[in-house]
C-alpha cells in the first residue's frame, strides 16, 4: 500500500512540474467526480460477490450441520467491501459509544454486538474473526499512512511548493 501512495506523489509532483496552475489538478477532481457510473458498475460487482459468497458459506454451513463430522468448513477468508467497511465502522462506533471498549481492547460484548450488526445489515456470513481480522488489517493500513505523513518517513507536502518531497532532517 505504501508503494501506491508514493506512487500518487511521484504523480502529483510530475503534474506540478508539467503544469504548475491548478487547471490540470482541477481536472482530474472533475473526471473523478464524474466517474459514478464505473463505480456503480464496481459496486454491482462487489455486491454480486458478496451475495455469492455468502450464498456459499449458508450452503456449506447447512452442510456442516447435516454431517457435522465430514471435512467441510466454513470460509474464513472474506473480500470487505466499501459499504462493508462502512458498516463495520458504524457498529464500532456505536458499541464505543456503548461503553464496550475497555483500555483500548474491545470487549466480547462488542464483537458479538458488532457481528450481530454485520448479520443483520445482510451480512450474514461474518464471523467474530472476519472482525478482528478487518480490525487488524485496517489499523496497519492506518499505521502505514500515519507513518508516511505524519513525518516518521520523512516524507511530507511541502507547503510551499505543493509537492511531495523528503524532508531534511536537522543534525544535531
Amino acid at each position: 500500500m505504501t508503494n501506491i501512495i508514493l506512487a500518487c506523489c511521484i504523480l502529483h509532483n510530475f503534474l506540478r512540474g508539467v503544469d504548475n496552475d491548478d487547471s490540470l489538478l482541477a481536472e482530474v477532481d472533475r473526471e473523478l467526480m464524474e466517474e459514478d457510473v464505473e463505480t456503480m458498475s464496481t459496486q454491482v460487482r462487489e455486491e454480486d460477490y458478496r451475495e455469492g459468497s455468502n450464498l456459499r458459506d449458508s450452503i456449506a454451513t447447512e452442510m456442516k450441520a447435516i454431517a457435522p463430522d465430514s471435512s467441510i468448513g466454513v470460509r474464513e477468508f472474506t473480500k470487505w467491501t466499501d459499504e462493508m467497511d462502512f458498516r463495520h465502522s458504524s457498529a464500532m462506533l456505536d458499541e464505543a459509544r456503548l461503553g464496550n471498549r475497555v483500555d483500548g481492547s474491545w470487549t466480547t460484548q462488542a464483537y458479538n454486538n458488532i457481528v450481530e450488526a454485520l448479520r443483520q445489515s445482510g451480512l450474514i456470513g461474518i464471523t467474530k474473526n472476519n472482525v478482528k481480522n478487518r480490525q487488524k488489517s485496517l489499523k496497519d493500513r492506518w499505521r502505514e499512512v500515519h507513518d508516511l505523513f505524519n513525518g516518521l518517513s520523512g516524507f511530507a507536502l511541502d507547503e510551499s511548493t505543493r509537492r511531495f518531497s523528503r524532508r531534511a532532517r536537522s543534525m544535531g
